[in-house]
This record gives structure tokens, sequence and C-alpha cells, in this order.
């Protein structure tokens, strides 16, 4: 009966165990590009990779890998999303739910246009160069700002939380996300 209090302890510890998220295989993603870069999206519109500004750069969203890194958006109570399908003619990608569309794309940056009347989650996880620098988001003007990186996130109007590296929001739209790459660095970077 020595078994009974390791039993136990192998329930306590895996109720403590962060839930971990299924990997969507690859052939269920969906491909955006402007013919510079590419992108991936999950049928649940979350961008698992990400690599700029050349498709040989070293990816700031790499979680399709297994790897950190990532761009969700989602509607605040959980459900299944209806469809994806590409906007005609584009390589623009439109995720729909019961009251929201998320229509992503790549034009000179990562475009993410919410539309709907029902709240939206966003989590904006970057993790540059393959997750292997420790990644610290400021506020900036209309947005967020990955230190030390080119990169920011326009995103006019939302209030974000911050928290190690990744910005939470809940957004009612219509919203867009504008993830942009070599914009110019701010007055403060300049003093340095």
């Amino acid at each position: 009966m020595a078994l009974a209090p390791t039993c136990v302890t192998c329930v306590d510890f895996l109720t403590q165990l962060v839930p971990v998220r299924a990997a969507v295989p690859i052939e269920r993603h969906s491909l955006l590009s402007d013919r510079r870069a590419f992108a991936l999206v999950t049928p649940d519109a979350d961008v698992t990779w990400l690599c700029q500004p050349a498709p040989d750069s070293p990816a700031l969203f790499a979680s399709l890998l297994g790897g950190d890194g990532h761009f969700s958006v989602r509607p605040q109570r959980n459900q299944l999303p209806l469809g994806q399908q590409y906007a005609p003619g584009t390589m623009s990608v439109r995720t729909r739910w019961t009251g929201l569309q998320v229509t992503d794309s790549l034009s000179g940056g990562l475009v993410r246009s919410v539309e709907g009347r029902v709240p939206a989650v966003v989590e904006f996880a970057p993790r540059p160069d393959f997750g292997q620098n420790v990644v610290q988001l400021e506020p900036v003007p209309d947005g967020l700002r990955v230190a030390g990186t080119p990169i920011e996130l326009r995103s006019p109007g939302v209030d974000w939380r911050i928290s190690g590296g990744t910005a939470t929001a809940v957004l009612t739209p219509p919203v867009v996300l504008e993830l942009r790459w070599g914009a110019p660095p701010s007055t403060e970077d300049w003093r340095r």
C-alpha cells in the first residue's frame, strides 16, 4: 500500500502543470505572403510563424515549431471558428466566428483587421531571433514597441496589459492592428 501516497503526489503534480495547447498540423495552417515574407496562421487566427524582413530571417513567432512567440486574436467568449478562407484574388485570410471576423494580410507589415459585434482578446507574444533573447515590450503612442528592435505594433485606442514579454488586451471592434518592422527609432534611442 505504499503506492497510494505516490499516486496522490502524481495527481497533485499533474494538476499543477500549465495546460499545453495541442500543435495544429502544418496542413491546417493558412499562408500569408507579400512576395517578400510569409506568415502562417492557424484555423483559429493564431499567427504561429513569421520571419521578417525576409523568409530566411530569424523568426519573430515560432510556436509552429514548438518554440515561443505567437500573435492571436479570438472572441472573448471561447468558441470554435466557423471557418477560414482567402479573400478572392488575394493572399489575405479571413477567420470567422459568430459575431467576429479577423482579416490577416502581409502588406509592408502584418495587418490584422478585427471586425464584428463581440469583444475580442488579443495576445501579442513576440520572440525575436527564435526566442533566444529576453523580450521587453514598451508602450508607445498608439501601440507597443519591442525594446531593442525596430518592431512596433500599431494599435490605436487599445489598452494593453504587459507581463513578461507578452501583451494582452480585450478590444471592441473595429480595430486594425499593424505590426511593422524597420520603424524609425524613438527620440529616446537617439539620446543613447
